[in-house]
């Protein structure tokens, strides 16, 4: 019984290679079609939502859409916050409360097979709702991931500029 599982889990992990691989020459190439200052975030003002936890279905293997699992996300949203800062008011500034809730949509929502992709859905999400944004920075943790060997978490990371 054990043999036949390994031998599954062998399977399992070279098709996860394979698609690894392959999400990865698709970033390259997205990156080659974009301009270099989209790499990095800006330097100024931020807002930042620090270790929100979600439980999700995302993942290759059928026990992680079955089963679920934690996972932990960090958002930086970069804009300018002089007129908050003078003005004291909400809506000088982007709204936590709803950047949590376009967060929490994506991670307790709709199965992705990578977080690369729930990370790009929440990125574009945060711009697309609010224009003052200049950028996005984001980080997606996965504690429990389903290979063998000991590590605390696998994670993405993304950075995302707001476009004209």
């Amino acid at each position: 019984m054990i043999s036949v599982l390994s031998k599954r889990r062998a399977v399992s992990l070279s098709k996860l290679r394979c698609m690894a691989e392959g999400a990865e020459r698709a970033a390259r190439q997205r990156f080659k079609s974009t301009d270099s200052t989209d790499k990095n975030p800006p330097a100024g003002d931020s807002l930042k939502l620090v270790d929100m936890v979600f439980y999700g279905y995302h993942g290759v293997f059928p026990e992680e859409k079955t089963l679920g699992q934690r996972f932990s996300v960090d958002v930086t949203v970069y804009r300018d916050l002089r007129a908050a800062g003078a003005s004291d008011a909400l809506g000088d500034t982007s709204d936590y409360g709803l950047i949590y809730r376009q967060v929490k949509d994506v991670m307790e929502g709709k199965s992705y097979n990578l977080l690369e992709t729930a990370a790009e859905r929440i990125a574009s999400n945060i711009l697309d709702e609010d224009r003052a944004v200049a950028a996005v920075q984001l980080e997606i943790r996965k504690p429990s991931v389903p290979i063998p060997g000991a590590l605390g978490a696998s994670a993405v990371s993304i950075v995302r500029h707001q476009r004209s």
